[in-house]
């Protein structure tokens, strides 16, 4: 009962962290800070249920502690981004990176370490090429890319995360085409990469943890 009840209040605390951290964010230390608005309170409300959700849902899979605090983490600037466009202040994506690849340690030693450490330089590197040579992303995407190789831990995870994002925004894509009714909407539809890494590195840890 005991276990039962830590299981479920360590990652609702983590949740709640992640949540609150991100308001602050939000709230103040963004280039442009978003106060607390009626008109975006539900989408604010669908981010903390979904960050709470998928944080104790994977603990309820088994997955470690570290791999729960880097995912947490990883959801900060991705809530940010879904609700600001805006990533938080690069001390904190670059220092969530870091800490991601000592949680690599932490979990797995020294072969773990290599695994994120070789992730997330694959990620800077792919990402840094697709900005120097198409304009697509721009330098915030490196460092989300980079948080992103981390947090996965590994070239394995990394690739299922990448499916997994590639297959959501097609879903979303095709139900947006069929909504509107005209292709030409298309060319102007934009989804924020924050989200979209984040279901990615939510499929890569299920997968992981199954």
């Amino acid at each position: 009962m005991h276990c039962m009840i830590l299981l479920i209040l360590i990652p609702f605390l983590l949740a709640l962290s992640g949540n609150v951290l991100a308001d602050l964010f939000l709230s103040h230390a963004l280039p442009e800070p978003l106060p607390p608005h009626p008109s975006r309170r539900w989408l604010r409300g669908l981010r903390w249920v979904c960050i709470t959700a998928a944080v104790i849902g994977l603990a309820l899979l088994h997955a470690s502690l570290p791999t729960l605090i880097a995912f947490t983490l990883f959801s900060i600037t991705a809530a940010t981004d879904l609700e600001s466009t805006y990533l938080p202040p690069d001390a904190f994506v670059l220092g969530s990176a870091a800490l991601s690849l000592g949680l690599a340690f932490i979990q797995s030693g020294w072969p773990g370490l290599r695994d994120a450490v070789v992730a997330e330089a694959m990620c800077f590197v792919v990402l840094v090429f697709v900005v120097a040579f198409t304009g697509v992303c721009d330098s915030g995407d490196i460092k989300l890319g980079m948080q992103f190789g981390a947090a996965a831990g590994s070239l394995s995870q990394v690739f299922v995360g990448v499916i997994g994002m590639w297959l959501v925004m097609v879903i979303v894509l095709v139900v947006y085409l069929v909504y509107s009714r005209s292709p030409k909407a298309i060319r102007t539809f934009r989804l924020p990469q924050g989200p979209l890494a984040w279901v990615g590195l939510l499929l890569a840890v299920i997968w992981r943890a199954l």
